[in-house]
């Protein structure tokens, strides 16, 4: 009977963890991509000129690169509230200016 009412139990409370879980790191690290691109500062920073070639992972963010710039782009990840668990909140910071070689 204790293995029943531990079986009902987790089908009761499974839906309600996955919905409060973290993101897989994929779909966290490609919803954070997804917005780098779609953030006004950063189409602001390289112009419609300039097409974006690569954006790879670095200690700091992100570096985004054109073909002849490239910008250090900063994340930072913001406290979720007390017991709250979920997809990590972040913004975004442009610290440095875009570096282009000539």
């Amino acid at each position: 009977m204790h293995a029943k009412n531990l079986l009902i139990a987790a089908a009761l409370f499974y839906p309600a963890a996955m919905a409060t879980a973290a993101l897989p790191p994929l779909y966290q690290s490609t919803r954070e991509i997804s917005r780098l691109i779609e953030n006004g500062d950063l189409q602001g920073i390289f112009g419609s000129g300039r097409g974006i070639v690569s954006i790879a992972r670095t200690r700091e963010g992100y570096l985004v690169k054109s073909t002849r710039c490239s910008l250090q782009v900063v994340i930072n990840y913001l406290p979720l509230p007390q017991g709250m668990m979920g997809a990590a909140k972040f913004e975004f910071q442009f610290p440095n200016s875009l570096v282009c070689q000539p």
